[in-house]
């Protein structure tokens, strides 16, 4: 399941606003991805309505620079326009520039 992480006491508030991979655990929630093996109450995860188009790690393309191969690193939501955010690495440089689905190209 994914959905995003509500709560600002995880990993020093790094994981507030970032879409989580998880699964249910009676009344908690298990992180799997970015950070695995972290629980928190499953209020404090919003889940989504469909899955993210992209993965932690999935190889991609920024559509306006094909010749950049990257990885996604980070996923966070954007509230105002209800729609994950994607952020890559590539060459071992983080990447600022926040992406929407429709600005990718899967390198696969």
């Amino acid at each position: 399941m994914w959905g995003i992480c509500l709560d600002t006491s995880l990993c020093d508030g790094k994981l507030l606003d970032r879409v989580v991979e998880y699964r249910m655990n009676e009344n908690t929630a298990v992180i799997l991805q970015p950070v695995a093996g972290i629980e928190t109450d499953m209020q404090q995860i919003r889940p989504l309505e469909q899955p993210p188009k992209y993965r932690y790690g999935d190889a991609v393309f920024p559509a306006d620079h094909p010749e950049r191969k990257g990885v996604i690193r980070d996923m966070v939501w954007h509230f105002k326009a209800r729609a994950v955010m994607y952020f890559i690495e590539s060459n071992g440089r983080k990447s600022s520039k926040r992406y929407d689905e429709d600005d990718l190209i899967p390198a696969g």
